[in-house]
């Protein structure tokens, strides 16, 4: 399939690890079921990609059960203290 009739899509030099040791999908070899079903277990993965279908980005949005755990940098809760 090209890469203009899919509807996932990386963004330009993303790469993205399954599972820890697992393939590595990059564009070339990246299937609509493959980004389906890595983004229904990791939907915060959504930012990686820059074609993705409207419904996935909502659903990525408002799910509350599945987010993925980031770092705040010291600035960040800087920012956050002072705003409190």
């Amino acid at each position: 399939m090209s890469l203009t009739k899919r509807k996932y899509l990386l963004k330009p030099g993303r790469s993205l690890q399954t599972s820890f040791g697992g393939d590595t999908l990059t564009n070339d070899n990246l299937t609509d079921e493959a980004a389906e079903k890595l983004l229904l277990e990791h939907p915060s993965l959504a930012k990686h990609f820059e074609v993705l279908p409207e419904v996935i980005n909502k659903d990525a949005a408002q799910s509350p059960n599945k987010t993925s755990k980031v770092a705040k940098a010291p600035a960040d809760m800087q920012e956050e203290q002072q705003s409190i």
